[in-house]
């Protein structure tokens, strides 16, 4: 898929009623080579080596100009694979779940296929609930249905016409992949996406010990749009000296250690033969984040929605020994750390909207990766 943006004229460009530069040279990916549209990871990663000195954050009009906002649906949310859900969502013939990231609306059903949730007679979405099950997927508009197996079109007004070939009218599939440990990951693209393994290397090794079959689905929360002073909590609970990011292939594992002796006063599963542990934190290029416990785990999306807004959707998956009530008190510390980031990123984000802050600094040694990656502590101020 080519990306093409529209020129644009030497004055200002008024977006949302802030008057907004003309992108640079050096701030425009439009600019790039064909590796930035063919390679979106490697490209965009050339892309920010070239335009920023090493020491420099992105351009702060990267977060706020709806050209930006357009290619990165095209060029990024379009092509990658992406972290979705997770096959414990679905226990039932007919279980749905459905999604809109970068205003690509889909759902998953329980044969673990994607298919866009636009119905083929006159485009009026199929789906209008989060989940669910139903043994048919009807739309409301003239009540052409599909069957929840294949996609394939079972019932329509123009099926009494002879001329009429319905297999031509199945629903349009996403592409999916389920890793072992259950997660489901889906690619939007129209060709056919990269494999899996050349993508995100060895990624499905990280969670191999997570077994799929000891966890089910608890419950979702959304919210719509750092260590020391932003999650105390955090600080008090995990001993942030042994604090260390190790990027890999368009992925990157948060790993800490709990203090010494919180482990001890850590609740225990009901069988009594694990600790809580210290939790993983692992985040998946390029808007998703899944923290892991013995005692359960949670997805994190980062939706875009426009340049300046994006939606946060979290889903829980809790161990089966659990009980619901002993997780959501359980939770109330990571759901208080989400809601600080939340207030921590709006706030910021309407900063960026004045149009006053242009780029920051980056730590020399913790922010900028030199060669192999370097233990960074949030001890230090950046």
């Amino acid at each position: 898929m080519d990306i093409y943006m529209e020129s644009e004229s030497p004055e200002d460009v008024e977006n949302g009623g802030q008057r907004l530069t003309p992108l640079r040279p050096v701030d425009n990916p439009a600019t790039a080579t064909p590796a930035f549209h063919e390679n979106v990871g490697r490209g965009f990663s050339q892309l920010v080596h070239r335009s920023l000195t090493p020491a420099e954050t992105l351009p702060s009009q990267w977060y706020r100009d709806d050209r930006i906002h357009h290619l990165e649906r095209k060029a990024i949310f379009s092509k990658s694979w992406i972290l979705v859900t997770h096959v414990s969502r679905f226990s039932k013939e007919g279980d749905y779940v459905a999604f809109e990231i970068a205003n690509f609306p889909f759902f998953v059903i329980r044969t673990r296929d994607g298919r866009h949730n636009v119905c083929r007679h006159r485009g009026f979405p199929l789906v209008s609930k989060m989940s669910g099950c139903s043994p048919v997927i009807s739309c409301g508009y003239h009540g052409w249905c599909y069957s929840p197996q294949d996609g394939r079109l079972v019932r329509s007004t123009h099926s009494s016409f002879p001329s009429f070939d319905a297999s031509k009218y199945s629903l349009f599939k996403i592409h999916t992949h389920v890793i072992s440990s259950g997660f489901i990951f889906v690619n939007l693209s129209a060709q056919e996406p990269p494999p899996f393994r050349d993508w995100f290397g060895d990624l499905e090794q990280e969670w191999g010990n997570l077994r799929s079959d000891d966890y089910e689905y608890a419950y979702s929360w959304y919210e719509c749009v750092h260590c020391h002073t932003s999650h105390p909590g955090y600080a008090a609970s995990l001993d942030l000296s042994t604090y260390a990011v190790e990027t890999k292939t368009k992925y990157a594992l948060h790993i800490t250690a709990l203090k010494p002796g919180r482990e001890e006063a850590q609740s225990t599963l009901a069988s009594g033969a694990e600790s809580e542990g210290a939790p993983s934190f692992a985040y998946v290029f390029p808007s998703n984040a899944v923290t892991v416990t013995n005692m359960m785990w949670y997805m994190m999306r980062v939706v875009p929605i426009s340049a300046t807004q994006t939606r946060m959707e979290y889903d829980v998956f809790k161990h089966k020994s659990i009980t619901l009530e002993r997780l959501r008190a359980y939770m109330q510390f990571y759901e208080k750390v989400e809601d600080e980031d939340f207030h921590l990123v709006s706030a910021t984000q309407k900063s960026l909207n004045t149009g006053i802050y242009r780029r920051g600094s980056l730590h020399p040694t913790k922010e900028v990766e030199r060669g192999p990656p370097q233990r960074k502590s949030p001890t230090d101020n950046p």
